[in-house]
């Protein structure tokens, strides 16, 4: 896997993270994460996870979580967001360059479980202070071996690793042939009864299922199914769908994310 791309650094969320992971069972749990906005990796151990890694290939994770976590530390909930938001400037000298795709203060703010209050970002603050809770490991998703090992995790989020298979697979195979490849190496880093968050959809709704309008892959969920399964049968794991209010705040639009959940 010698493409390079996906180094720009989101200062926050563009998912509603709290609508999936709060239903996760995150607490005491290993949690492997990708970045690169870090808020996977902060809602986790707001919520009680064990330990957390964030495995991306972005080579600037890491210095942007060392800096977001430092403002994390030191200012109040509610200025967060500018503080981040004011580290452009310095980030940009260091070659790390903020997306252009950014919610709104108050629109983040409900997207995030650590945002919510002041006691989960208490939480938050104490749990960055604890030695090795959080890891960041440069690495590509798709060579999970290569940067992690045989290690394994109670639970894996992927955010909308499905929307990128286009570029990443090889020039010879579809999108699905990829799925195909990989699904196999993702759930052999996962625990028994460990839950896989696989891929993230906006604006999407229960009747999406069997009247798919969307030509990305991720939407198509039968074809995502019939391609799991070829390599996985249901008796060694479930596949579910969970809905919640969309990152946008659009009434009466939802988005939703695909859990696996490993049972053997």
């Amino acid at each position: 896997m010698t493409k390079v791309a996906y180094q720009e650094v989101y200062p926050f969320t563009t998912e509603n993270i709290q609508g999936y992971m709060t239903g996760m069972d995150i607490a005491d749990k290993e949690v492997l994460t990708v970045g690169s906005s870090l808020d996977q990796a902060y809602n986790a151990l707001a919520l009680g996870a064990k330990r957390v890694t964030v495995l991306d290939l972005n080579k600037n994770t890491q210095k942007y979580c060392e800096m977001k976590s430092r403002l994390v530390l030191s200012r109040k909930r509610k200025d967060l967001y500018a503080a981040v938001m004011r580290e452009r400037s310095n980030m940009e000298s260091q070659g790390i360059m903020y997306s252009k795709e950014l919610f709104a203060a108050d629109r983040v703010e409900t997207l995030n479980y650590y945002l919510q209050n002041d006691k989960a970002y208490a939480k938050l603050r104490q749990r960055l202070t604890e030695p090795g809770v959080l890891s960041i490991v440069e690495g590509n998703i798709f060579s999970m071996n290569e940067a992690i090992g045989t290690q394994k995790f109670d639970r894996i989020c992927l955010s909308n690793v499905l929307q990128v298979l286009d570029y990443f697979k090889d020039k010879d195979e579809s999108a699905y042939d990829m799925l195909e490849r990989q699904f196999p190496n993702w759930i052999s880093h996962l625990n028994q009864e460990g839950v896989l968050q696989l891929f993230y959809l906006y604006s999407f709704a229960p009747k999406d299922i069997t009247q798919p309008d969307n030509t990305n892959v991720g939407y198509d969920l039968s074809k995502v199914v019939k391609t799991i399964r070829k390599t996985t049968p249901a008796t060694e794991g479930s596949l579910d769908i969970t809905f919640f209010d969309s990152c946008t705040g659009v009434k009466f639009t939802t988005d939703a994310a695909v859990l696996y959940t490993k049972r053997r």
